[in-house]
């Protein structure tokens, strides 16, 4: 009888162990699928590190842009206000050339009107 009792326990012992190597055969399955996701994941981030980088260098890319577009609209601005000086200029320029050829036009009709 204690053969028996013995043998049943190696039995058990022998189902258990049958067991364990196949946790271990599951568990080395699930820790390769888990290796391949980690490695997945790690291209992945990988990539988004890259891709954070490209973003930042057209942010700065925006800024700079931005920066000469208002650098170039104050020259647009002063370049109208320099335009539009120029043009009162070349008014009253032309007023006063015509005053003063009308002047001298009067002048020289009262010459001749005097000769």
């Amino acid at each position: 009888m204690k053969m028996e009792v013995e043998l049943r326990a190696v039995h058990e012992m022998r189902a258990e162990l049958a067991q364990v190597r196949m946790d271990i055969q599951n568990l080395g399955a699930m820790r390769q699928e888990l290796m391949g996701q980690v490695q997945g994941l790690t291209q992945d981030l990988a990539q988004s590190a890259e891709d954070l980088h490209k973003v930042s260098a057209l942010q700065a890319e925006t800024q700079e842009i931005k920066h000469e577009t208002q650098h170039l609209r104050s020259g647009i601005e002063l370049e109208k206000k320099g335009y539009a000086q120029s043009y009162e200029q070349g008014q009253d320029m032309q007023i006063f050339l015509f005053i003063s050829v009308a002047s001298e036009v009067e002048k020289l009709r009262a010459e001749v009107g005097n000769a």
